[in-house]
């Protein structure tokens, strides 16, 4: 995240393979929660989420988004930077 940034609150959370998207989740139901500091770089692990009835209706598991979002409320006025991830 570049220097001079605000801070950023970074989620994993599971995807659907049939909606084609991420599924929103909630702080205890996340992959991984970290929150970023400007000039920052975190290393984020998690395990990908398992298979959901994939048999029958082609939820095989392994499928993750990422969210980002301003870490405080008092950021808002402030534009969002970009998160850059790179898969290790």
């Amino acid at each position: 995240m570049p220097a001079g940034s605000v801070p950023q609150v970074l989620r994993v959370c599971e995807s659907s393979r049939n909606l084609g998207c991420g599924t929103g989740c909630r702080y205890h139901e996340a992959l991984a929660n970290v929150t970023i500091r400007p000039g920052e770089t975190v290393d984020v692990r998690f395990t990908c989420p398992a298979a959901r009835d994939g048999a029958v209706f082609g939820e095989t598991g392994g499928a993750y988004s990422i969210y980002q979002a301003m870490a405080f409320g008092i950021d808002g006025a402030k534009s969002d930077p970009d998160v850059t991830c790179v898969a290790k």
